[in-house]
């Protein structure tokens, strides 16, 4: 900002303002960050203003630039979102244990989860069972799945909300109506994701109260999208990343939005066992780095579990730990998933 605008102007005489430029000091970044206040006395003329004027003067500049102090507890008490409910909102996966784990009510949303785990693990179907779930619980919900890859499947969302098995008690055509909320968008690069990003909170900065808003956003998958722009001789990546993530928390902290990140793994460096697991032969981890789970408020493991036969239908059960958290209790903790339509243990 420049010390001679209308605001600023004010603050000192305009003799001193004009000698202040002659020496280069013309603005706040100037004043703030340049010369100091006794170096630049010595380069103006002699009586054009007194050292203590001086300081005063950027004192002065630096109250009227500076927002003012807000102190925590007036922060507490105003709503927690300007543009939803200040009321918290969780997201139910319907099956108990696991929202258990997150904490009692489900997914928090205003949060950002890490869904991480081996090939096969159920990665999709947990995030997939859950937002199915967000549609049903509430008439209002949209859900956004961006894909990365090319692999969702309509078809699979309407047998899962069809099947017996689905842990729903609406009926059929109410679950068949939900699914014209489930928004899908195509996204492989950074660019796109933005775009993507930009059009939802474009959306919930104008919808009205009355019409469906997002409630959810999965990305399946993270990996394929940052994995390549990370590498051991340059930072580059990582900042994009970085940029991306924080991008995220805000949409998600703003408007109340649950973000679902599905994130492949990798093999831990000479096969050694991930500590932060309590699964003795787990020898993977999650991608994108060691710094991946802090750009995240939880993160979610699953490994396989053990296949069986169960009405004639082929069952592929998983266990969901928690190897970070910051939105529930410490400590690793299970819950028991079936693969398709989720059945918990």
């Amino acid at each position: 900002m420049r010390l001679d605008n209308q605001k600023l102007s004010q603050l000192s005489p305009a003799s001193v303002l004009a000698e202040l430029d002659k020496i280069g000091i013309t603005t706040t970044t100037d004043i703030f960050f340049g010369p100091s206040a006794l170096e630049i006395i010595s380069r103006l003329p002699p009586g054009t203003v007194s050292l203590r004027e001086l300081q005063n003067y950027i004192k002065n500049v630096a109250e009227s630039t500076s927002a003012k102090g807000v102190s925590a507890l007036d922060i507490s008490k105003e709503p927690r979102s300007l543009y939803a409910p200040s009321q918290p909102y969780y997201l139910s996966s319907h099956c108990p244990s696991l929202d258990a784990i997150l904490g009692g009510s489900g997914f928090d949303a205003s949060r950002v989860f890490e869904v991480s785990g081996d090939h096969k693990s159920g990665k999709s179907t947990l995030a997939l069972n859950t937002a199915l779930h967000v549609l049903l619980d509430d008439s209002k919900s949209e859900v956004v799945w961006i894909d990365t890859s090319g692999d969702f499947s309509p078809d699979l969302s309407v047998r899962v909300v069809e099947s017996e098995r689905f842990l729903c008690t609406a009926s059929l055509d109410t679950r068949i109506e939900a699914l014209e909320r489930l928004q899908i968008a195509t996204a492989v690069e950074i660019e796109s994701f933005y775009q993507v990003l930009q059009v939802i909170t474009n959306r919930l900065r104008s919808i009205p109260s009355e019409h469906p808003r997002t409630r959810c956003i999965v990305i399946d998958t993270i990996t394929s999208v940052f994995g390549p722009y990370l590498s051991p001789n340059s930072s580059q990546g990582h900042a994009v990343m970085t940029t991306f993530m924080r991008h995220l928390q805000s949409i998600a902290r703003t408007y109340l939005v649950a973000v679902l990140v599905i994130n492949n793994a990798t093999v831990m460096p000479q096969n050694q066992t991930n500590t932060l697991s309590i699964l003795p032969n787990n020898v993977k981890k999650p991608s994108l780095g060691a710094s991946f789970p802090f750009l995240t408020d939880a993160t979610l493991w699953l490994s396989p579990s053990a296949t069986e036969v169960v009405d004639n239908i082929l069952v592929h059960s998983s266990v969901v730990e928690i190897l970070r958290s910051r939105v529930s209790v410490g400590g690793v903790r299970f819950s028991q998933l079936a693969e398709g339509p989720l059945t918990c243990s």
